[in-house]
């Protein structure tokens, strides 16, 4: 009786699916929402720098730009020891400097559009990274 009642905790035991399986306990994944974030906002602000060519800039899109990194950062400030709210810091401050040099000088030329653009991409890459590396 005792071996019948052994072998149906084990079967009982192997077959109950545990909440994280190993490989997570032992390989931390990083959080996908920061990096989806990230990787979305990279390449819109980019495409919004391009129009900065162009007279007049499109305020509806540079607000839509502005709510979505002040979302952003605000879901990295709840996370306790990320990093990447003061990355995401960077990024909304170096938009702003952008921003405002754009209302002062008016439209970029080619050369002032490709500065810019390397420099945001830079600023970006750090943050993709450290997301990427920042465990959950």
């Amino acid at each position: 009786m005792k071996i019948k009642f052994t072998l149906l905790l084990i079967l009982v035991s192997a077959c109950t699916v545990p909440e994280r399986t190993t490989t997570e306990r032992i390989i931390p994944q990083p959080d996908l929402t920061t990096y989806k974030n990230l990787t979305d906002l990279k390449p819109e602000v980019v495409m919004l720098y391009e129009t900065f060519m162009q007279d007049p800039p499109d305020h509806e899109w540079i607000w839509s730009v502005r709510l979505r990194l002040a979302q952003a950062y605000e879901y990295e400030k709840g996370k306790e020891g990320g990093e990447t709210a003061g990355l995401i810091s960077n990024i909304r401050k170096a938009l702003e400097s952008d921003l405002e040099q754009r209302g002062k000088a008016g439209a970029w030329t080619e050369a002032q559009l490709a500065n810019r653009i390397k420099s945001i991409e830079n600023v970006f890459g750090t943050a993709i990274k450290k997301a990427w590396s920042e465990r959950r």
